[in-house]
């Protein structure tokens, strides 16, 4: 973590990284000859495993964060901000190979450090996610004078089985990628197309 914002080249660190994004030249400059256009990806969600103590597959360490550590609401800025590092570094054209917003919050009301289904609320980020499609909206011009050509979202609809048996970093918030949720149940083929919901403005701003 920065302890200063002038090292990350921005007046708020959750704007971008130019010293950690520059960290990547060797590998871009050499692979320059051989494409057509840089991809990147950003995940921003208010719980997951946490990265400085992970835990083990069976037992994962979760950690949940405020909207201040995680720089949400800055989030369309910073997408901004690296397409044009990465555009004006390496004059090639930008994609944003996927974003995602994980709806769902959590909050350990026991104190167990454990996820539990009554801690958590799939739409107690909504409102931020909502936000940051709203604003990328807006920023379409700007997006595009700095190199973005285009983004695809992860996902159209949450899927109550997107971490069957797998390693998640995101845990319990793999089942609220999605742009549009449903009935479905975590782990269950139940509903997996029924009662669909649209979350908030999302697919307004998408698709205006």
């Amino acid at each position: 973590m920065y302890e200063r914002a002038s090292d990350c080249g921005y007046s708020h660190c959750a704007l971008g990284d130019k010293d950690e994004w520059e960290k990547l030249k060797g590998i871009y400059t050499t692979m320059l000859p051989h494409i057509d256009f840089l991809s990147f990806y950003q995940i921003v969600g208010q719980f997951s495993r946490d990265y400085t103590n992970p835990g083990s597959w069976e037992n994962p360490n979760p950690r949940s964060f405020s909207t201040g550590e995680q720089g949400i609401d800055y989030l369309a800025d910073r997408i901004s901000n690296l397409s044009k590092f990465l555009h004006d570094s390496y004059k090639k054209p930008v994609y944003m190979a996927y974003i995602a917003v994980p709806t769902a919050t959590w909050s350990d009301s026991n104190g167990n450090n454990a996820i539990e289904d009554s801690e958590v609320n799939p739409n107690g980020w909504l409102t931020q996610a909502n936000n940051t499609y709203a604003i990328l909206a807006q920023l379409r011009g700007q997006l595009q004078a700095n190199g973005l050509f285009g983004f695809s979202t992860m996902e159209l609809f949450d899927d109550p089985r997107h971490d069957y048996g797998g390693y998640q970093f995101l845990m319990n918030n793999t089942y609220h990628l999605g742009i549009i949720g449903s009935s479905a149940r975590d782990e269950s083929d139940i509903a997996t197309y029924g009662d669909l919901n649209f979350k908030g403005t999302i697919l307004n701003s998408l698709f205006p």
